[in-house]
């Protein structure tokens, strides 16, 4: 992780989801802005990690639950 000093460090995610986005282009002719639409794929549930900064680290791997029904 560049420039974060060592330590320890707590990380909460909250509000976590993955989306796909598509911009929707208005008809020919129109005069309407293209329009952007979200759909939703996944919510995860609320996450929280202690963790240790030692030296250079290049990756930080995490795994969040799936959002409770």
């Amino acid at each position: 992780m560049d420039f974060v000093p060592e330590g320890h460090y707590v990380l909460r995610v909250t509000n976590a989801r993955d989306v796909t986005r598509q911009t929707i282009q208005p008809p020919p002719g129109s005069t309407d802005e293209p329009k952007d639409v979200e759909t939703l794929i996944q919510e995860y549930g609320p996450y929280e990690s202690s963790f240790e900064v030692v030296g250079d680290m290049t990756t930080v791997n995490l795994t969040i639950p799936p959002k409770a029904q």
